[in-house]
């Protein structure tokens, strides 16, 4: 503790777990400023602090053998993750915004026991930040978890992150809303898949169709066909097992893919989508490749929508469709209805 002065009153500086905290004394006099501070408890609440330093430290030390630092703490959760079947694209999305976060805040060597609702709000409420509202949401739950596994290692005490809420006062109107996506018409599928072979035909031909998403066709197995006449994918979201019946032209633009890979049908495509860094270039791709047909203003997510839309339209019930796209909530296929 250390006594300063500011406009003639003593002020008491002291370290507490969340950092350094300043208290007025009240007083003019040093002596007395002291004794004001001793009876506040100020040398207590410094010794507390670093005793919950020592002791997180010291845990770390009894359960791994060493001093556990975020860096560390974040490979475990990968592997973690892993164990319990998550998927390779959750496991890299969620440790780069992990590292991220820990980098940023200059973090990557503390103990995982130093980390407070203040740290995460300000990374996940940064002002400054472009994310939106949705990928904010993403990250904090990505922080949630993690220190929900540092919490049952026995690294943390509780999890801070329950306290973070997303400051919607910081977001601009953009931010906030959800992006508008339209579906295609049939003469613009029909234009791509005229104009298109290999990955990103199979790719438009399964999303209009069968409503896949861009990641689950990125990593379709040979294995997916197996069944004559079907295909089996279990989708990368969620793990959800989606079965659909396919007809001669899809298997036989299949059948003209070259194997380059004993698993994967799209090794290329799959590497890049399982990339948090190189996953744009496949959406930079389709979107040259829409304007190159005069298509404009559209993603490949949109084909979901089509999707959708075409199931409703047929009278498909929307708990149905619920199910062919995967979807854990009626709610979010409401969303892809136009």
């Amino acid at each position: 503790m250390t006594l300063i002065k500011r406009r003639g009153v003593y002020h008491a500086r002291f370290k507490t777990q969340h950092g350094t905290k300043t208290l007025s004394t009240k007083q003019r006099d040093k002596r007395a400023a002291a004794q004001a501070a001793k009876e506040a408890g100020v040398a207590e609440i410094e010794a507390a602090a670093q005793a919950g330093r020592l002791a997180t430290e010291a845990m770390s030390r009894a359960l791994t053998g060493r001093k556990v630092t975020l860096a560390a703490a974040i490979v475990h959760y990968g592997e973690w993750q892993g164990s319990i079947g998550r998927s390779a694209r959750f496991i890299q999305e969620a440790t780069y915004w992990l590292a991220r976060w820990v980098r940023e805040l200059k973090l990557e060597n503390q103990p995982p026991g130093i980390i407070t609702e203040k740290h995460i709000s300000k990374f996940v409420n940064d002002p400054d930040s472009k994310l939106k509202l949705s990928s904010r949401k993403q990250v904090l739950s990505f922080i949630t978890t993690f220190l929900d596994m540092c919490s049952a290692k026995g690294w943390v005490v509780g999890n801070p992150a329950r306290l973070v809420r997303i400051n919607f006062a910081v977001l601009s109107h953009e931010q906030k809303e959800a992006k508008t996506r339209e579906p295609f018409n049939d003469l613009e599928i029909s234009r791509i898949l005229h104009n298109t072979e290999g990955f990103w035909h199979v790719a438009t031909y399964l999303g209009r169709h069968h409503g896949y998403r861009l990641g689950d066709v990125c990593q379709l197995q040979w294995e997916s066909f197996n069944q004559p006449g079907q295909i089996i994918v279990w989708t990368d979201k969620g793990d959800v097992r989606l079965v659909h019946k396919v007809d001669s032209k899809l298997i036989d633009e299949i059948a003209k893919i070259p194997i380059t890979d004993p698993k994967y049908v799209f090794p290329k495509e799959r590497e890049i989508i399982l990339s948090p860094t190189l996953r744009p270039v496949l959406s930079t791709q389709f979107k040259r490749l829409c304007q190159k047909l005069g298509i404009k203003g559209k993603t490949f997510h949109n084909i979901r929508h089509t999707y959708a839309t075409e199931r409703k339209n047929e009278g498909a019930p929307l708990e149905t469709i619920r199910g062919e796209l995967g979807h854990a909530s009626a709610h979010t296929t409401a969303g892809y209805i136009h």
